[in-house]
C-alpha cells in the first residue's frame, strides 16, 4: 500500500533541503564577494597644497627639491579595521607611478596600513607621525643625527610604513618608543614587515630597498630608491 503522506513528507524535505543548500551557496557568496577594485591617482602640487605644505614647514624653498617635481599618489589600502580607505602620500615625480604599483600589490595582499596622512596634519613633526603610526613619504628634513645631510625622504624618494609595528631601532634607541611592543621581529602581528614578506617584495619589484636589511641599525619601517 502507498503512503502519500510519507511522500508529501518527502518531497517537503527535499525541497527545503534544496531551498537551504540554495541559501547557503548564497551566503558564501555574499562573504566572498570581491573586494572592492584598487583606486590610484597622481596628482600635480596645487596651490592650496603648496600653502599647506609651506605652513606647516614641509617644504622651503631652500629644500633640495622643487615642487613641480613631486606629486600627491591617492592610493587604496586596507586599515587595521578591516575596511577600505583611500590614503595620501607625497613622494617623487618621477616614482609616483610604480610607487602606485606596489601600494595596489599591498591592497591585493590585503595587507594592514593604520594611517596613510600627509605629514603637514603633524606639523611636518616626524616624530609626532611615527607615534601615530602613519605612513608617509615626502618631508623636507635632515637626517636624525646628522645636521646639513638631506633625508631620502627630502627628495620624495622614501616611503615609511607603520612605523610602530616597525620602527627604527639602533642598540637600545628606539623610534617611536611605542614601536617597543614590536621590537621581537619573530613576532607576527598585523602591520608588521617581514624578510621577503609581500611588502618587501612589492619594494623590491621597483628597485626599492628596505631598511630591515641595514647593517648596525633597523630602520624596519623605511623604504627607499638608494637603501638608505
Amino acid at each position: 500500500m502507498k503512503h502519500p503522506r510519507l511522500k508529501i513528507v518527502v518531497v517537503l524535505a527535499a525541497t527545503l533541503f534544496i531551498l537551504g543548500g540554495a541559501a547557503m551557496v548564497q551566503s558564501a557568496s555574499a562573504t566572498t564577494q570581491a573586494a572592492p577594485a584598487f583606486k590610484s591617482s597622481i596628482h600635480s602640487i596645487d596651490a592650496t597644497l603648496k600653502a599647506q605644505m609651506v605652513k606647516s614647514g614641509s617644504w622651503k624653498p631652500a629644500d633640495p627639491i622643487a615642487l613641480g617635481k613631486l606629486r600627491l599618489i591617492e592610493v587604496s589600502f586596507w586599515g587595521f579595521d578591516g575596511k577600505v580607505h583611500t590614503g595620501k602620500l607625497i613622494v617623487n615625480s618621477t616614482w609616483a607611478a610604480k610607487l602606485c604599483t606596489v601600494f595596489h600589490k599591498l591592497y591585493d595582499a590585503r595587507f594592514r596600513i593604520h594611517h596613510m596622512q600627509l605629514i603637514d596634519n603633524y606639523g611636518a613633526d616626524d616624530e609626532k607621525s611615527m607615534a601615530a603610526d602613519n605612513t608617509s613619504g615626502y618631508n623636507g628634513r635632515i637626517v636624525n643625527g646628522r645636521p646639513g645631510v638631506w633625508s631620502m625622504h627630502a627628495y620624495g624618494l622614501a616611503v615609511d610604513i607603520n612605523t610602530v609595528e616597525n620602527p627604527w631601532v639602533d642598540g637600545t634607541d628606539v623610534s617611536p618608543a611605542n614601536g617597543r611592543a614590536y621590537l621581537d621581529r619573530k613576532l607576527v602581528a598585523p602591520g608588521m614587515i617581514h624578510s621577503g614578506d609581500v611588502v618587501v617584495k612589492a619594494f623590491q619589484s621597483i628597485g626599492w630597498k628596505w631598511g630591515g636589511y641595514w647593517y648596525g641599525g633597523k630602520d624596519y619601517q623605511h623604504f627607499s630608491s638608494n637603501g638608505k
